[in-house]
């Protein structure tokens, strides 16, 4: 094989491995409050009920860097999402603001992670955020009617 074949042999496998690579970057799981379905694959065209539902696919992919689309508008009613061993997750509001209301009950827990949190009301609840050992964005958020932030 000559130098010059064997060169355009190595830069097809990179361009190959480079272009996998990209193709599991990122997830994306969706929600809607309102109309979603509840035992959905959280897909665009068939979005979760619920956060709590988005995460328990998340789990199952959680090395992969993913973002959950909570559909604007929605209101999800929520007992309290627990995280951990996240590697780059993302919720956010789609297209605008989505409340997430937790019913007096802790909001996040988020233990060991990488999270950011974007375009979301936090609402009633006990602590809408408890991190430890976290790196945590916030971004656009606004926590209303908790007892302690």
């Amino acid at each position: 094989m000559s130098p010059r074949s064997l060169l355009l042999l190595l830069a097809l496998a990179l361009l190959c491995w480079h272009a996998r690579a990209n193709l599991a970057v990122e997830a994306q799981l969706f929600v809607n409050c309102g109309s979603g379905i509840s035992a959905s694959n959280c897909t665009e065209n068939a979005p979760c009920s619920s956060l709590a539902a988005a995460i328990a696919i998340w789990t199952l992919q959680r090395a992969q860097r993913t973002t959950i689309w909570i559909a604007a508008g929605s209101v999800c009613l929520e007992r309290g999402i627990f995280i951990d061993d996240a590697q780059q997750l993302t919720i956010a509001g789609r297209g605008g603001g989505a409340k997430l209301d937790f019913g007096g009950n802790n909001g996040f827990e988020v233990a060991e992670s990488s999270l950011q949190l974007r375009n979301l009301a936090l609402t009633h609840a006990n602590e809408a955020l408890l991190a430890w050992d976290c790196s945590v964005s916030v971004i656009n958020c606004t926590f209303d009617a908790n007892e302690r932030g």
